[in-house]
């Protein structure tokens, strides 16, 4: 059985491939991904709005690169993002720029992998 990290990443990359999205492991993407920034912000957000500086669907969305990228930790992603900004800002804002790996862990341990 797939814990943490490790079953998010099995949702992405089934979501991938359902969604026929192509990714350059390592660079941009090859194939037009603007609107997965919506589709993520669709997933129900249970954390306290007053408190939140990252979008669920902006950290969601750069998770999904990152991981689909290569990524397999919450460190990883963080680094594989903050390498990749630019090109990020191209699909969403990032104004807070990128969350933290520590940011990062918190939110994915409060989603449920089934409402991806």
């Amino acid at each position: 059985m797939k814990h943490g990290i490790q079953k998010i990443i099995a949702e992405f990359k089934e979501i991938a491939v359902q969604g026929n999205i192509q990714l350059d492991i390592g660079n941009t993407c090859v194939k037009p991904v603007k609107r997965l920034p919506h589709l993520f912000s669709e997933v129900d957000d249970i954390r306290v709005e007053a408190r939140v500086m990252y979008g669920l669907g902006e950290l969601l969305f750069t998770a999904f690169i990152a991981i689909m990228a290569g990524a397999d930790t919450f460190v990883l992603i963080e680094q594989y993002c903050n390498s990749k900004l630019n090109q990020l800002r191209r699909f969403t804002p990032l104004d807070n720029g990128v969350p933290s790996h520590d940011t990062y862990r918190r939110v994915f341990s409060l989603l449920d992998p089934g409402s991806l």
